[in-house]
């Protein structure tokens, strides 16, 4: 992320593979993403205007500063699962409940991580969380058994197929969900 050649190998995989921007989303940790906050942010514009998705990884778990949420070129949170564990608490789930309220504030995706009990899936959904990550509905399978549970996909759908969420009052332009060449 800060050794100046993460977007030309991204550019390279891309031209290589043939693999349209919309499809591909990097995750980058928010400790890592706090080490260098002006690298970061410039690495992070050069992979927007490539149109690549960004997920900030382990929200909450790190340096958690807000306002950069408004300066990095980001489109999904990722809930880090010590927010998630505790959905069952009134602290826990308020925390999750606020992140998830945020994010959407902003037009940014929500994904929670480690969601691993019928409690949390329920909890995170009613809470409107785009997306759920964990062994709640089944544990981790070896590539060669999801081959035969998962069909061969089709042609790749673009994210710009996906209705877009509306944008929150005050977001800034480009910032929807489901926004890619802005």
């Amino acid at each position: 992320l800060h050794q100046g050649r993460l977007v030309a190998t991204v550019e390279r995989v891309l031209a290589q593979t043939g693999l349209p921007p919309s499809q591909l989303e990097l995750e980058i940790t928010e400790s890592a993403a706090m080490l260098d906050v002006e690298a970061t942010s410039a690495t992070l514009d050069a992979l927007h205007a490539l149109g690549v998705g960004i997920a900030i990884d382990d929200f909450g778990a790190g340096h958690a500063v807000l306002s950069y949420l408004q300066r990095f070129r980001v489109h999904t949170l990722k809930i880090d699962q010590a927010f998630v564990r505790d959905v069952a608490s009134s602290s826990g789930g308020a925390i999750a409940r606020a992140i998830v309220e945020m994010a959407h504030a902003l037009g940014l995706r929500v994904v929670a991580e480690g969601v691993e009990t019928r409690e949390q899936l329920d909890f995170l959904r009613g809470c409107g969380c785009d997306e759920l990550q964990g062994e709640s509905e089944g544990h981790a399978a070896h590539g060669t058994s999801v081959r035969r549970i998962v069909p061969r996909p089709g042609p790749p759908v673009s994210r710009a197929a996906r209705p877009p969420r509306p944008a929150a009052p005050g977001a800034r332009p480009g910032r929807a969900a489901g926004a890619r060449g802005s």
